[in-house]
């Protein structure tokens, strides 16, 4: 959520990038409504996905200078209509961006074709403080 809530950011006012304007709407919703994934657009060639790397990389660079959110900051952050960025908004503490630029670069693999296929035995999870670990299947 949060990714996707500095990926709109970085997305405003780039007149060059008007052929992702409805995308980047769903991302807004996406950034607020913590039920609805992120798609990545099938009918995207190489140009769209750099174009959304290098949205990526400047929401990560955003992120990477913050360092962390102070407690109850995400509450502060709207994007939609009065709602803010729905993600870990109820502790009060402060919230690494570790987590986030973990899943940015997941996200840049996946968009450059540099994703490595899950491990035999489990899948990859991103998004952790500690950053990328196995999740081993359960045996059956």
């Amino acid at each position: 959520m949060i990714l996707l809530a500095a990926m709109v950011e970085a997305f405003e006012g780039r007149e060059d990038l008007r052929w992702l304007q409805a995308t980047a709407e769903r991302w807004r919703v996406q950034a607020c409504v913590r039920d609805l994934g992120f798609q990545i657009e099938d009918t995207w060639g190489e140009a769209e996905a750099c174009a959304v790397v290098a949205l990526v990389a400047a929401a990560a660079s955003e992120l990477r200078a913050k360092r962390q959110f102070a407690p109850g900051e995400l509450n502060d952050w709207i994007l939609l209509d009065g709602m803010h960025v729905d993600d870990v908004t109820t502790f009060d503490v402060s919230i690494p961006v570790t987590a986030t630029l973990d899943v940015a670069d997941a996200l840049t693999k996946l968009l450059s074709d540099r994703l490595p296929a899950d491990p035999p035995d489990g899948w990859w999870f991103f998004g952790d403080t500690n950053g990328t670990r196995e999740i081993p299947r359960r045996e059956r």
